[in-house]
């Protein structure tokens, strides 16, 4: 079988998959992969691919991505990637002291995520979205409604609770 097909007869689909905007999102982490990796300079590098899903709103069943480095030669690197695994891990109300990679993505605890867009300080990047993670504390990701179709209505918002 060839790839070819008449564009005209394929239907248009109304899901936006472009980036969500900046705000925050009721979510629980939907993937989790350990991967080797190695950067364009040559330096070998672990990080945490997490995939995130939307369980609240009218953005419900989008993804989120992030990509967490916990080993780097660049100390600083490995540093900040670890500090956001643990604001994931503490968000999600995990028990255990030890952090793997099962403890991240068997807890079907909603968290808040928080998307922020900042400027790159390289002229030759453009903007990247940056992802927080807090936990719930306003009753607004209860586990019970996370991934079931009876969760209630939710939008991005700030502190005070108004829709962004």
């Amino acid at each position: 079988m060839s790839f070819d097909f008449d564009v005209n007869d394929i239907e248009t689909s109304e899901n936006d998959f472009g980036p969500l905007a900046d705000g925050k999102y009721c979510a629980y982490v939907s993937g989790v992969e350990d991967e080797s990796r190695q950067s364009q300079a040559g330096h070998d590098y672990e990080q945490i691919k997490l995939t995130l899903t939307v369980c609240k709103g009218d953005k419900k069943g989008r993804l989120v991505f992030k990509n967490c480095i916990y080993s780097h030669p660049n100390q600083a690197a490995g540093d900040i990637g670890q500090q956001s695994l643990k604001s994931l891990f503490i968000a999600q109300g995990n028990p255990a002291p030890r952090m793997t990679v099962e403890s991240l993505g068997d807890c079907n605890t909603c968290v808040e995520v928080v998307l922020r867009t900042k400027a790159s300080k390289n002229s030759a990047y453009g903007p990247s979205q940056e992802v927080y993670f807090n936990k719930c504390t306003d009753g607004a990701c209860a586990d019970e409604a996370c991934q079931s179709d009876s969760a209630g209505p939710g939008q991005p918002t700030d502190s005070t609770g108004d829709i962004w």
